[in-house]
């Protein structure tokens, strides 16, 4: 009699297949959208730049995947990182150095951090054309441990050495990447450190790390959280923090 029996019609057959995948793909969304939020309230993240008394030296952008658009390369995640660094160097006494960071996978293709580069060199000119910012590109790392490591050596060659006044260094990414993001820069930090013979232990090393979201008022593009990849973001920061925790990455 088949898995239906004989008294179905083709149309209920069909309901009575995709049933099961429609729950799947509800469970799946109700699951990512879960994972997304416990990713997000794990951020170490401060409201408001300058709310600790600490002054920054300089910014680290993360880059994110680039659009397949010659005209509008720069989506909503990336730019939206993007904002939140210019949020920051508009402060008064905001970092006024820029380490873009990200490289890419598209042989012939500009590099995330060219293109970071480009949009904010752009937004800059027209919020403020008298601020002058340093901007760096970092366009050989294709993960957040490239990421710290690549800006890491950049920073060092730069002059930010810690050499008796210890660089303090903005990491700029979304608020589900920053816990992580923030551990693995401490320990490429830590790693730099007890290679180069700065410090005997790691357990500490000359730069000091933080990330800030913008609190309601402050001067420049106020960061949004972007609402697209949500959950293709969260699964793929789950299966990443525990790949890097197998690694002793963080």
């Amino acid at each position: 009699m088949g898995l239906f029996g004989g008294g179905y019609s083709p149309w209920r057959k069909l309901v009575l297949l995709a049933m099961p995948l429609l729950s799947l793909a509800l469970w799946e969304n109700v699951i990512g959208d879960a994972a997304y939020g416990y990713l997000a309230a794990r951020s170490p993240c401060v409201h408001g730049y300058g709310h600790d008394g600490a002054v920054y030296d300089a910014i680290v952008v993360l880059g994110y995947e680039l659009q397949r658009s010659k005209t509008q390369p720069i989506g909503p995640n990336l730019k939206g990182r993007l904002q939140q660094a210019i949020n920051l160097v508009v402060q008064p006494n905001g970092p006024k150095k820029i380490v873009f960071s990200g490289g890419t996978d598209r042989p012939g293709m500009p590099s995330e951090a060219l293109e970071m580069r480009r949009f904010v060199q752009a937004e800059l000119a027209r919020i403020d054309p008298q601020l002058r910012v340093q901007l760096a590109v970092e366009q050989a790392s294709t993960s957040t441990r490239e990421n710290a490591e690549f800006s890491l050596r950049l920073l060092e060659e730069r002059g930010l050495d810690g050499a008796g006044w210890g660089p303090r260094v903005v990491v700029v990414t979304e608020r589900f990447h920053q816990a992580r993001a923030l551990r693995v820069f401490e320990r490429a930090e830590q790693e730099r450190s007890a290679r180069s013979g700065s410090i005997k232990s790691k357990k500490s090393g000359a730069y000091t790390f933080a990330c800030f979201a913008p609190a309601a008022g402050e001067i420049g593009l106020p960061f949004r959280e972007p609402s697209e990849n949500r959950r293709w973001d969260a699964w793929r920061e789950l299966a990443a923090l525990a790949l890097y925790t197998a690694r002793g990455w963080i």
